[in-house]
């Protein structure tokens, strides 16, 4: 049976980030690890409909593009680092209504927390309604 809860993982040996790698080859290796192949080597079983993609500064912003894939069930970010104008429109429309959690210190010194407000405010957009879905710090 499935796990309850599982972190799949992809490293590059001697890469710093994950940033800059085609993001087809970061899907592949979702692929791979729900495959034969993957679990012969390892890997859990798991439900590939109920995966949430966590990232942390750069991977925030990566996991955010591959959520636009609409592959994920959501996901978690943390000092999440777009500094462009906006998303684009059909980023937006593909994020509708996707759980996202949004998390971002005041005391960040690499990206300003205005990244992290606007793109809630993006979210905010396109999303429905749900009451007590956010938190403030004080």
């Amino acid at each position: 049976p499935p796990s309850n809860f599982a972190i799949l993982a992809p490293y590059s040996f001697g890469k710093p980030s994950f940033y800059t790698e085609p993001r087809n080859k970061l899907l592949q290796f979702l692929d791979w690890a729900a495959s034969p192949e993957g679990r012969s080597a390892g890997c859990p079983v798991f439900d590939p409909t109920r995966i949430f993609l966590f990232g942390f500064s750069d991977g925030a912003t990566l996991a955010v593009e591959l959520l636009t894939t609409r592959r994920f069930a959501g996901a978690v970010v943390a000092a999440y680092g777009f500094t462009g104008n906006a998303l684009p429109e059909l980023a937006l429309q593909r994020l509708a209504n996707l759980p996202v959690w949004v998390f971002h210190s005041a005391d960040d010194v690499i990206f300003p927390v205005s990244c992290s407000d606007k793109l809630v405010r993006q979210l905010r957009s396109k999303q429905a309604p749900t009451p007590g879905n956010e938190l403030q710090s004080s």
